[in-house]
C-alpha cells in the first residue's frame, strides 16, 4: 500500500492549514486500513462452497490486502469468497491449489486471507491442519 501522507505538508502557513488536516485524513484512513485485519473481524455466510463477508469498513481488492473472517461452516470442497460484493474469487491454498473439503474447519475456524491480484484469489494462510494430518497418515499407512 502507497502512502497517501504527503512529508512536504505544510509548506507555508500555521499548522491549522487544510495540508495539514489531510495529512492527517490520510494516516487516519492508512491507519484504519492496517488495523482492519485484526480488529474488523466477521463471520460468513452462504454455503460451504461460497462464502459471503460484509465487513463495515469496505474491503478494496488489492494485491496485499488481508482479512480475517470467521467461518460459519466447513468447506465442502473447492470454495470462492465475496467480500464487500466485490465479486466471488477462488480460496486458494499457499500452494496455489483448490482447497479440499475440510480446510475450512467449520464454525468458529478463523481464517486468514491474503488477496492475490495476479490470479484473482484468496490465500488462506491457515488451513484446518487435521484435514492434511488426516492425509498424511492415510498416505503412510498405505505406502
Amino acid at each position: 500500500m502507497a502512502s497517501q501522507i504527503n512529508i512536504n505538508n505544510p509548506t507555508t502557513g500555521s499548522p491549522t492549514t487544510s495540508s495539514v488536516r489531510d495529512n492527517f485524513t490520510e494516516a487516519r484512513n492508512e491507519i484504519n486500513t492496517l488495523l482492519k485485519s485484526s480488529l474488523d473481524v466477521v463471520t460468513t455466510a452462504g454455503t460451504g462452497t461460497a462464502y459471503t463477508a460484509n465487513f463495515g469498513i469496505d474491503v478494496v481488492k488489492v494485491n496485499g490486502a488481508r482479512v480475517i473472517v470467521k467461518a460459519h461452516t466447513a468447506n465442502t470442497g473447492s470454495a470462492s469468497i465475496n467480500i464487500d460484493t466485490t465479486g466471488a474469487s477462488t480460496i486458494k491454498n499457499m500452494d496455489g491449489t483448490n482447497l479440499a473439503a475440510g480446510q475450512i474447519g467449520g464454525a468458529n475456524h478463523y481464517l486468514d486471507l491474503i488477496y492475490n491480484s495476479g490470479n484473482n484469489t484468496w490465500v488462506l494462510l491457515n488451513p484446518n491442519l487435521n484435514v492434511e494430518l488426516t492425509a498424511l497418515s492415510t498416505n503412510k499407512l498405505n505406502s
